[in-house]
């Protein structure tokens, strides 16, 4: 999803992710989340400029299975 925020004169987007499976420590890692971010102006994005992200969720694994 992405949008503008009008008040912050911002652009803003946000998606979800997930794991399904992983290797070595990680094999059958789970897990899903949401990450986003927002900056003012697309070019200076495309130009290398940072922008403003956040990630939060959950990954399960057991690393003592191996």
């Amino acid at each position: 999803m992405s949008g503008y925020d009008v008040q912050a004169g911002e652009n803003w987007f946000e998606d979800t992710w997930t794991f399904t499976d992983g290797t070595g420590l990680f094999a059958g890692v789970t897990g899903s989340g949401q990450e986003g971010g927002r900056f003012k102006d697309f070019g200076e994005l495309l130009g290398g400029v940072p922008a403003a992200m956040w990630m939060e969720g959950t990954i399960t694994y057991n690393p003592s299975g191996k």
